[in-house]
């Protein structure tokens, strides 16, 4: 079902970027990265994640809904939420959402520095914010883990994640020279 779903997400990627225009987004939105990536690497990541019932997984900035779409074709017992700041983009997921007829996957619009993620104990990020934007998120996550143990998927900015003391490298993965994946838990 996911190959289904990837090709249909595929097709709409590419007419829907097309479309978008940073400017206009910017003036929109507000000082945000818009860049668009998606893992490919979407069995190594769930590979090394024991989900169990109860988990709620979060992809901040989940784009099109490839990492959730995946999750909640292959973990029906976990609860996947995205939050994606684009409606272009949001709506796209939400459409898949219903068209496969999947009951453990939201996807919201919404910032994901001001929507509450609290409910979550894994976190997923590709490479969505500015440097600067990095510490509120950061403190966020912080006061999270402060009242339950979380794990953070980071995938190519993981530099920003190794300077955080409260955070412990599990697995990395070295992608190529440039990126890897670093999977973290709470202390």
């Amino acid at each position: 079902m996911f190959e289904q779903i990837e090709n249909l997400i595929d097709g709409y990627t590419a007419q829907t970027e097309a479309t978008l225009n940073i400017a206009e987004l910017t003036i929109t939105h507000g000082l945000h990265s818009f860049r668009y990536g998606s893992s490919e690497f979407l069995s190594m990541i769930f590979s090394n994640l024991s989900l169990k019932k109860g988990d709620v997984f979060y992809d901040l900035g989940s784009g099109y809904g490839k990492v959730l779409l995946y999750g909640a074709v292959n973990f029906r017992e976990v609860l996947f939420k995205g939050i994606e700041i684009l409606p272009e983009r949001n709506t796209v997921c939400q459409e898949m959402i219903r068209k496969f007829n999947l009951t453990n996957v939201q996807a919201s619009c919404e910032d994901i520095l001001t929507a509450d993620i609290t409910d979550g104990n894994i976190f997923y990020i590709y490479n969505s914010l500015y440097d600067f934007q990095y510490t509120q998120l950061f403190n966020k996550l912080k006061a999270i883990a402060q009242t339950k143990p979380i794990k953070i998927i980071a995938e190519s900015r993981c530099n920003v994640f190794d300077n955080q003391n409260w955070l412990t490298v599990c697995h990395t993965y070295d992608l190529d020279i440039l990126r890897k994946i670093k999977f973290y838990a709470s202390e």
